[in-house]
């Protein structure tokens, strides 16, 4: 018994590999198909259900401790994780040493890039909202 969440498509199918070669929306049609298709191919039913796609919840990033307080990894080269607007912290890494910078400024102030590889200076390796405890 059909319900509104179904419907009927007809399809040809290859006899040898088993496989759907078309669909159509009615028997003649897959009929006609599987007689013009140059290998042995015979019309099938097939009964479709429509699926409700619901969307993914966003994930929660992932986070690590340091210096007493929480940090959002960012990955130097990367895009400014949020509004420019926003007061954060960040914990940058210092001719490869982490060390914690606590002055809280607007995430459109900091340098978000990348380090050019012949140069050992800031990058920033973790950030938070300066309002986060």
């Amino acid at each position: 018994m059909k319900n509104k969440d179904t419907f009927t498509l007809w399809g040809v199918q290859c006899n040898v590999t088993k496989t759907i070669r078309s669909t159509h929306l009615s028997r003649q049609r897959a009929r006609l198909a599987s007689k013009i298709a140059a290998v042995l191919c015979k019309p099938v039913k097939l009964e479709c259900r429509i699926v409700e796609q619901r969307p993914k919840k966003p994930k929660k990033p992932k986070t690590f401790k340091a210096y007493g307080l929480e940090w959002i990894p960012h990955t130097p080269g990367d895009p400014r994780p949020c509004a420019g607007d926003k007061q954060v912290r960040i914990l940058q890494r210092v001719e490869n040493t982490p060390s914690f910078i606590s002055l809280s400024q607007e995430a459109k102030d900091w340098d978000w890039g990348k380090t050019p590889e012949n140069f050992l200076e800031e990058e920033i390796i973790g950030w938070n909202y300066a309002d986060a405890k």
